[in-house]
């Protein structure tokens, strides 16, 4: 039987390769559901977040954030952290605001081009990581909330707060934390809350970086 951190190395090795060949001649098709953690700014609502994705009422989020938002309502408050669905796809130039949430391997790199001082009320288009999973480790296993670290957050912050080790290196200040379910978007539990959790029975580690 295959030890259980060498079990969570290769799923976990497995999800990053599947991330990082989306923006190369390794990714053909993607998937329809990837999901990420969009940090209110001030003067922002839950309205104009879901358009951003091509949703069309904020309140069909509220699946992916009954866990730490289980009442989603309108305004929220700036600071907040919202898990929002979209489609992880290869990457293309964008077409539409949805789309520019596009997979790979590389830090944000915007695809328009403005003056500094020119960027009242303009959209810009930024290449964002996201994760599909991988087809060969347990269904569980495969959803991953794509997590960029905000101001003052650290991997020990993150760590803190969804009880997982982080460690190595993906992207630029991007974590991807693995969730259960899709009805009830939830952390993995604690190794105390379950007594049998398979291979994420001890504390796993998730690759980030924070420098």
């Amino acid at each position: 039987m295959m030890s259980q951190p060498l079990l969570m190395r290769l799923i976990l090795l497995a999800v990053v390769a599947s991330a990082a060949t989306a923006a190369g001649d390794g990714c053909s098709t993607g998937c329809n559901l990837a999901l990420a953690s969009y940090h209110i700014a001030l003067n922002q609502n839950l309205t104009y977040i879901a358009s951003l994705f091509d949703i069309d009422d904020y309140r069909k989020l509220e699946p992916y954030n009954n866990f730490w938002l289980p009442n989603l309502i309108d305004p929220i408050p700036a600071g907040t952290r919202v898990t929002v669905n979209f489609p992880c796809r290869c990457l293309a130039l964008p077409t539409a605001p949805f789309s520019t949430y596009l997979a790979g391997s590389f830090p944000y790199i915007a695809t328009n081009s403005y003056q500094n001082n020119n960027l009242d009320g303009r959209t810009v288009n930024v290449t964002v990581n996201c994760s599909c999973g991988y087809p060969g480790v347990p269904p569980d296993y495969k959803l991953f909330l794509t997590y960029p670290l905000g101001d003052g957050e650290t991997l020990d912050s993150v760590e803190d707060k969804y009880i997982f080790r982080l460690q190595s290196e993906v992207g630029t200040r991007i974590v991807y934390i693995p969730l259960i379910g899709v009805s009830a978007i939830a952390p993995l539990p604690s190794p105390t809350d379950s007594p049998s959790m398979g291979p994420w029975k001890n504390k796993t580690t998730i690759m980030g970086n924070d420098r």
